[in-house]
């Protein structure tokens, strides 16, 4: 039937070359849509704690934030010279492209108070810094002293030890341009560093202007990829059609996808290049197989036309198993309710599906095409003959079948002990797509030292009716809550309504720290905010606090790492508290902040990711099965694939990768794309076995030298292609992943031609023609 197929394609093969240009060509004009940029809204899922957040950004403070620390090494920034910095850096945050005016924080910003109480006892609400930076020994030591007396200030604006001063200002996640946000704050930083000042910048925003910036590194080492990849073919072919026909149809597939993409409107974030370069390998992969079978048909027959037809008829199954799978273990990344999975899921599903026209179709028309090879023997590789030889022999020996058997199961043990152990979400301080030492992660950790912290976590207090916030009560369980989540060893410090409202009350009793307490009624706290807002010239002070109709009022931790354990506490001690003390007539919001989009997106990763095994696994148990009508082919081609896939679960444990977005698609993907290896090996053992009248273990030899070269070759174009990404990208995420799918394709590639063959030799199973 395929043979039959494939007459068809060569002998109308013009018509459909002209129809695959017909189709590329507006996808080619999409193609040129397609934009290069993260959005910081695609990391977010449907989630509950999403809603919150979204609620705290536009009504209270936003979690897409930029912090900047500007520390002096020699005394403190109590000095004209430093706070008149601390000033320029505040003003120049107003003009960063995406800001959020509302929502800059700073000691020299009109939003921080300091408060005064005059003899005929009226509160005063004066900027922190006057205008100018005062030259008198005795101001700036007053200002020393308002700073380290104000709980809103001290080690969260201002540096426990006095020698750092912070920064935050919030951005329009769908208004900022990372790029040039980067070039900004970095120009900044040069214009205020010194001999005695050092400048640190951390936050979401910057975290992504780090990534463009390296836009040029990764497309160079994605250019160099393609080099050696092109070198690869060369050296192994060292013919035209060994080159031609696999990078003609990556190129082709890629055009599709790109284009596809583009067609859909959707971006291109950076951070997930690593799944469209592995479909393209995979597509130069098919275009391998298909040019290996080729040749191989062409030495014994010495006809061009009869040996793609051959070629053709014979790969296409195995070919269109392997496309399908390769397409579905990405598809089923859908699962998660997270943009950037869909987005991811739904164009690279189609990129891998084009392979099925670029490749298993376009390949014979331009084998057809293209002059036939002048010498009808293959080049083959010495070394390589010597080692697949081997494979074959010791996955059919006696005693040596076994060894591989047995050495699987050990290996099997080992990664289902490790298996329990994977993170869900990030696994270390900083930033896991960045280097420990990298300048962001440096900076991080130098704030979070210093400062209360830079990652929020916000609870909203909701009341069923207005003016339910100043009621006594209702500030004591936000003062409880708070305290209760300082007592985490990652908490640094906190901001809520109930703190500003002790500090009125002791303000208004002339600074006498004994009435530092909730004011005992309502009316009492309603007069202290009521005059601590007209006392401000700034409108809506309190709006970072409360709504206007005192109905919501936000409490805010501030923590000093993302890392899944600390999210893992905090919201365990919240969830215990909010079940122990119920307050009448309100109701809790989880959960706002970094923290709380951290957790929400770690709650669907962990869910996603045991769905994504599992579907990938059933999607991959069916196409093998209705290929084979076989229950025993079908298992014996999933157990190594299975193996593959737990062995590097155990690698990142032993790492310390957590699972988080962008190493989600790695399991599904690697699934799909493993079993396109074993489903070559098997299918061409299938036809071996038929061929030499049942002889399996002579058909195991035979495929493993034949098929097991185009495997074992691929494989070292996938691993070649990618592996010195680790040495060369400053980003840690590319790098990792580098190793990561290097032994995935490795582990598959090396089954493959070992333990897969091993299996059928033990067990026998029935081979249909």
């Amino acid at each position: 039937m395929m043979t039959n197929f494939a007459r068809f394609a060569i002998r109308h093969r013009l018509g459909v070359l002209l129809l695959i240009l017909g189709v590329t060509t507006p996808f080619f004009y999409y193609l040129l849509q397609v934009s290069l940029f993260p959005t910081f809204d695609d990391l977010l899922p449907d989630h509950p704690f999403i809603r919150v957040h979204k609620q705290v950004r536009d009504q209270f403070e936003g979690a897409n934030l930029v912090s900047i620390a500007l520390m002096v090494k020699e005394g403190d920034i109590f000095n004209p010279r430093t706070l008149q910095k601390i000033m320029l850096l505040t003003d120049r945050m107003e003009y960063l492209p995406g800001v959020n005016h509302n929502q800059i924080d700073s000691i020299a910003h009109l939003r921080t108070r300091t408060l005064k109480i005059t003899p005929e006892g009226q509160i005063r609400s004066l900027p922190l810094l006057p205008s100018k930076p005062p030259q008198s020994k005795e101001a700036l030591a007053r200002i020393r002293e308002e700073c380290f007396s104000n709980d809103t200030v001290y080690g969260r604006l201002v540096s426990y030890d006095g020698k750092g001063a912070l920064v935050t200002a919030a951005f329009f996640e769908q208004r900022v341009d990372y790029r040039k946000l980067f070039d900004d704050l970095k120009r900044l930083e040069r214009e205020l560093e010194d001999g005695n000042t050092e400048i640190y910048i951390t936050g979401q925003p910057m975290l992504y202007g780090w990534i463009a910036h390296y836009y040029p590194q990764t497309l160079l080492i994605f250019a160099i990829t393609i080099a050696v990849l092109l070198f690869l073919l060369v050296f192994y072919f060292r013919r035209l059609v060994g080159v031609v026909v696999p990078m003609v149809g990556g190129v082709v597939s890629t055009i599709w996808g790109l284009g596809f993409t583009g067609m859909l409107g959707y971006n291109f974030d950076p951070l997930t290049l690593v799944v469209p370069l592995l479909i393209t390998a995979r597509c130069i992969s098919h275009g391998v197989q298909l040019t290996e079978r080729y040749l191989e048909e062409y030495e014994e027959r010495g006809e061009k036309e009869s040996s793609v037809v051959a070629a053709m008829g014979a790969l296409f199954l195995p070919g269109m198993i392997g496309i399908i799978t390769d397409a579905g273990g990405i598809f089923v990344i859908a699962v998660a309710s997270i943009p950037i999975m869909r987005k991811l899921a739904f164009f690279c599903s189609f990129w891998a599906m084009s392979i099925s026209f670029s490749v298993l179709l376009l390949g014979p028309i331009l084998l057809s095409y293209l002059p036939a090879p002048r010498e009808r023997t293959c080049y083959k590789i010495r070394a390589l003959q010597t080692y697949l030889g081997w494979m074959g022999r010791l996955s059919t020996g006696r005693r040596s079948r076994w060894a591989i058997l047995g050495l699987a199961l050990v290996l099997l043990s080992l990664s289902l002990g490790l298996f329990p152990h994977l993170v869900i979400g990030d696994n270390s301080p900083g930033s896991p797509l960045l280097y420990r030492d990298h300048d962001y992660n440096v900076s991080a950790a130098e704030i979070n030292r210093r400062f209360a912290g830079t990652n929020h976590f916000s609870v909203i207090f909701s009341g069923n009716r207005p003016q339910i916030i100043k009621e006594p009560r209702v500030l004591s369980g936000m003062e409880e809550l708070q305290d209760e989540l300082l007592q985490d060893p990652k908490a640094g410090g906190a901001r809520s309504l109930a703190i500003l409202a002790k500090s009125l009350e002791m303000v208004w009793h002339y600074f006498d720290p004994k009435w530092e307490y909730i004011p005992e009624t309502q009316k009492d706290a309603g007069n202290l905010l009521f005059i601590y807002e007209v006392a401000a010239p700034v409108p809506r002070i309190l709006s970072t606090y409360m709504d206007y109709q005192s109905r919501e009022s936000i409490v805010t931790i501030y923590y000093k790492d993302t890392q899944s354990d600390t999210i893992q506490r905090v919201l365990k001690r919240t969830r215990e508290f909010i079940d122990s003390h119920p307050v009448d007539g309100i109701r809790y919001k989880l959960a706002g902040g970094e923290i709380g989009v951290l957790a929400a997106v770690n709650e669907m990763i962990e869910k996603a990711n045991q769905r994504t095994l599992y579907l990938v696994l059933g999607m991959v148990f069916v196409c093998v099965f209705l290929s084979y009508y076989s229950l025993s082919v079908t298992v014996l081609i999933m157990f190594p694939l299975l193996l593959a896939t737990l062995i590097c679960v155990a690698y990142m444990v032993l790492k310390g990768i957590g699972m988080n977005v962008n190493t989600l698609p790695v399991t599904g993907i690697g699934i799909g794309v493993g079993v396109d290896y074993a489903v070559y090996i098997v299918d061409r053992m299938r036809q071996e076995t038929h061929r030499l009248g049942g002889d399996l273990d002579g058909a195991i030899h035979r495929a493993v030298s034949t098929t097991g070269m185009a495997v074992s070759f691929t494989a070292a174009c996938l691993v070649g292609g990618i592996i010195f990404w680790y040495a060369l990208s400053d980003i840690r995420f590319q790098g990792e992943m580098a190793i990561l799918l290097s032994l995935l394709m490795a582990l598959n590639a090396l089954m493959a031609v070992s333990l897969v063959p091993a299996l059928f030799s033990l067990l026998r199973p029935k081979l249909k023609a």
